[in-house]
């Protein structure tokens, strides 16, 4: 059970209108999963079956001006997740495939929903982590998404949130003290638009030192 914040209650803003009225939110899962895992080699599936009441949103029409909070009365979800990965020491770090689908029993139609019926329906993962040479390593993440729903963009119109590829990539190199790496975010610099119709940063790249150290403590008497 989830309770409706002060936010989704009280709050009033030029953009916003909350409601007093709105009930908990409630939900009932069942998930049923399955792992195996030998010679490096591992595997993982899970389904699931969600079915919520009084689902708490912010919805609102093309045309309006402001935001409603709302209860959704029922929205049921199924979806589930499949991996394959492989392991073998140094050289071959990790290498992974995984997908993810999710659907929900309730459209959105005409509104436009910030939470509850704006979603990641499909998720494609491709992952691979390999050693380089003495110490120096490298891990990549090539990654499809398709959300459903709807935003609003910069200027004000409806848009539907197309499908994206992603790509991110880490170079390092560490020892048992130190770990130096550079890594990258959205290298392919693909514009879009996730979750909330936020718009996403592009290209960026950073840098940094991790150094662990180890506190010896001497036993007394």
């Amino acid at each position: 059970m989830r309770l409706p914040t002060f936010t989704d209650l009280y709050y009033k803003s030029a953009t916003q209108i909350a409601n007093p009225e709105l009930m908990p939110e409630e939900s009932l899962t069942t998930e049923i999963s399955l792992r195996w895992a030998d010679y490096g080699l591992r595997t993982t599936f899970n389904v699931y079956y969600r079915m919520g009441q009084n689902i708490i949103d912010w919805v609102k029409t093309p045309e309006a001006e402001k935001w409603q909070s709302v209860n959704h009365t029922r929205i049921d979800a199924v979806g589930g997740e499949a991996e394959i990965g492989y392991r073998y020491g140094y050289w071959l770090k990790n290498i992974a495939v995984s997908y993810a689908y999710c659907h929900l029993n309730k459209n959105a139609g005409e509104l436009m929903s910030k939470y509850a019926l704006d979603y990641l329906k499909h998720k494609l993962t491709f992952n691979l982590e390999h050693g380089i040479y003495k110490g120096f390593g490298a891990s990549w993440q090539l990654m499809y998404q398709n959300r459903t729903g709807n935003y609003l963009d910069i200027n004000g119109a409806t848009m539907a949130y197309t499908p994206v590829w992603l790509f991110d990539g880490r170079i390092y190199w560490k020892n048992p003290t130190i770990n130096v790496f550079v890594e990258g975010s959205n290298l392919l610099g693909t514009h879009y638009y996730d979750y909330g119709g936020i718009e996403q940063p592009g290209r960026c790249i950073k840098a940094g030192i991790c150094v662990n150290l180890k506190l010896n403590k001497k036993n007394s008497k």
